[in-house]
């Protein structure tokens, strides 16, 4: 499951595995991964935010964010689990990177879906487009992500390998 690199210590979120799918609040996280979290939380909503920086920044468990927050727990550690897997995952940071170049219609589809976790159906909400926009934008931008993936995973000059692991040195 994680993949140990060179000298002490192991990857950002590798006991997360590949995909950032879920996060278990009551485990804890390596410094590295709560302060990439905190780093991006300035994409989330309001409502995210706070709980995000207060569990990841201020230290307070997600029991004691939902008694502030007058909230169930369960609900908070759902909301801040949800919000920091999508964070970490790749396509919100390429969103994140890369929104600025497109029409605002995409940024904001982008925006929606990746940092805040809406699905399809409530981005055409929110957004006022059509459900087919909102998915014609998502597979735009998705496909936008895959091929700069590929193309970031292709060999370099001179027949070098960008994918090989050197962290064993």
């Amino acid at each position: 499951m994680g993949r140990a690199t060179g000298g002490k210590g192991t990857r950002t979120a590798s006991w997360l595995g590949d995909r950032c799918s879920s996060i278990d609040l009551r485990r804890g996280l390596d410094d590295r991964t709560a302060e990439t979290v905190i780093n991006r939380a300035e994409w989330l909503g309001d409502p995210d935010r706070r709980m995000v920086i207060a569990v990841f920044g201020d230290g307070l468990s997600a029991a004691a964010v939902a008694a502030l927050q007058q909230q169930n727990a369960r609900q908070v550690r759902r909301v801040v689990a949800r919000a920091a897997a999508r964070l970490l995952e790749p396509i919100a940071v390429f969103v994140a990177t890369r929104s600025g170049e497109w029409p605002n219609s995409r940024a904001e589809v982008g925006r929606a879906i990746y940092h805040h976790g809406r699905s399809l159906r409530e981005t055409a909400g929110v957004l006022g487009l059509s459900l087919y926009t909102v998915r014609k934008h998502r597979d735009a931008i998705e496909g936008i992500f895959e091929s700069e993936r590929a193309r970031a995973r292709r060999p370099g000059p001179r027949g070098t390998d960008r994918d090989i692991d050197r962290g064993w040195r």
